[in-house]
């Protein structure tokens, strides 16, 4: 059965940090003293992509270095991932990714081990999901509305699902609502949104990042947000739990992963370096205005905090009936 515990989970996103062994900083000069590599696994101009690009911004202004953004695209974060795990542990190269909590329950051929080829440095930010509708095909105006309409189609529901964290929240939504739902899937999160704005189906669940824009529009509603406090982008909102339906408190997260193999105290002054940089006036109205949740955490709390996802996630497979790809 799935627990309230189990229920409470994030989705996509994590920082490393470098795992005791005998690689140092170039030469031992202040770290960092050159250009870091930082790898994403989405790419240019999408969200995450921008996200690091604010982030080396912050580093250059504190250090002089700046973080040299390189996409690697494919599989999820898998891709990336991978370059990651095989990179020399010298604080030069990075990611900036999404946790990899998922992966073993979603990609059946990981070039990597979960657990133990990265270091967590920090966690930066929470991405949540909004429960969307087409205002025109579902003319209602709350979690409760939507809820009572959808039970008397008798089944004949069908939501969006583009990605694996949209299908898992429909997932968690239809369960503790009591609704028969069946997924409509998609190749990406921009065709699932267009669909939707045609009234192809009932409902879907977006990350901030393509849901705030289609918001503002008045072509999609959103009804609430999977956090368990609301949105500073999106204050109207109200939370999944606000809304009536308890134990949704699910979100995606993006941090920083370093390769295993280097020296602990580099993990923490990157961690220092990267939370200074988040704590920053500058970085909080990123955050917001981008729909993110600020979620700052060092290497001990991050390796924990992924570390129970690693176990949340094998209940959330089930769930949502997730089979390796």
């Amino acid at each position: 059965m799935i627990t309230q515990r189990a229920l409470q989970v994030a989705a996509l996103v994590a920082c490393s940090l470098f795992a005791g062994g005998s690689a140092t900083p170039a030469d031992a000069q202040a770290y960092p003293s050159k250009p870091i590599r930082t790898i994403v696994p989405f790419p240019a101009g999408t969200g995450m992509d921008i996200l690091a690009r604010q982030l080396s911004e912050g580093i250059k202004a504190r250090t002089g270095q700046v973080l040299v953004v390189e996409s690697r695209v494919g599989a999820g974060a898998t891709v990336a991932m991978g370059v990651l795990a095989r990179a020399k542990p010298d604080g030069y190269t990075i990611a900036v990714s999404p946790g990899v909590s998922a992966s073993i329950y979603t990609v059946k051929e990981i070039p990597y081990e979960p657990v133990k080829d990265f270091e967590r440095v920090a966690t930066l930010v929470k991405v949540p999901y909004f429960l969307l509708i087409n205002p025109e095909k579902t003319p209602v105006s709350s979690v409760k509305e939507l809820t009572a309409l959808l039970k008397a189609k008798n089944g004949k529901v069908t939501f969006g699902s583009p990605n694996t964290p949209s299908l898992v929240a429909a997932k968690l939504f239809a369960k503790n609502a009591g609704i028969d739902a069946q997924p409509v899937a998609y190749k990406s999160m921009m065709d699932a949104m267009r669909d939707l704005q045609g009234g192809d189906y009932d409902f879907m669940f977006s990350d901030t990042g393509f849901a705030l824009g289609a918001m503002k529009t008045g072509k999609v509603k959103a009804l609430g947000v999977t956090l368990a406090n609301r949105l500073a982008s999106a204050p109207d909102v109200p939370t999944m739990g606000e809304a009536g339906v308890a134990g949704i408190d699910f979100y995606g997260w993006i941090g920083v992963y370093l390769p295993a193999g280097g020296p602990p105290e580099l993990t923490e002054q990157l961690s220092k370096l990267v939370n200074d940089v988040a704590a920053s006036p500058e970085m909080q109205k990123f955050y917001v205005d981008n729909g993110y949740q600020p979620f700052a955490t060092g290497p001990k709390a991050f390796t924990e905090f992924e570390a129970e996802n690693f176990k949340l996630w094998a209940d959330l497979a089930k769930l949502a009936g997730i089979q390796p790809q």
